[in-house]
């Protein structure tokens, strides 16, 4: 194999190139994984679990997931607790005005 001849100079600026590209490329794994950790922690937030994931809830593209992509009918947040309450209720009123066992 023939080494190319590349001067000193041009040596040094391949490298730091390759240096500035491997830290363009480190720092956008770094984003892209830190918002991964906001949505998740949206996603817990707005299903009513308990926030374990190390991510920012409130983060704005964070919410924005959860509203368009995670649940964007809004058919499966949680209910407030007075409406799943009034539910058993009126349950519990039709069985007792049948008569249920």
């Amino acid at each position: 194999m023939r080494k190319a001849g590349f001067s000193a100079e041009a040596r040094a600026a391949r490298d730091a190139t390759y240096a500035a590209a491997a830290d363009a490329r480190a720092a956008a794994y770094a984003e892209a994984e830190q918002r991964h950790y906001d949505r998740l922690a949206a996603i817990q937030r707005y299903f009513g679990q308990q926030v374990v994931s190390r991510g920012n809830p409130d983060a704005g593209h964070a919410l924005a997931f959860v509203e368009t992509v995670a649940d964007p009918e809004g058919l499966y947040a949680p209910q407030p607790a007075e409406a799943a309450w009034n539910g058993v209720r009126d349950r519990l009123q039709r069985d007792q005005a049948r008569g249920s066992r």
